[in-house]
């Protein structure tokens, strides 16, 4: 039998691998927030992830400057 995930663990999962490559500066704000956008993600949900981020993030500016672009 195989395992289907639901949409928001997909977009869950996506997300979050997108944003460990912004903040390993792989990628740019910009590509960031055009992942997030198109994800459709719920708000709730990105404010979770973004959460598991803000302790553990070494760069407090990378994380800063997401978290500040996510709001707007």
């Amino acid at each position: 039998m195989v395992k289907v995930r639901s949409e928001d663990e997909t977009k869950k999962t996506w997300v979050k691998g997108s944003i460990k490559a912004y903040l390993k500066g792989k990628q740019n704000l910009n590509w960031i927030i055009g992942t997030i956008r198109s994800s459709h993600i719920n708000k709730e949900l990105l404010e979770n992830l973004l959460n598991s981020f803000r302790e553990s993030c070494p760069d407090k500016l990378l994380f800063s400057q997401l978290e500040k672009a996510c709001i707007e």
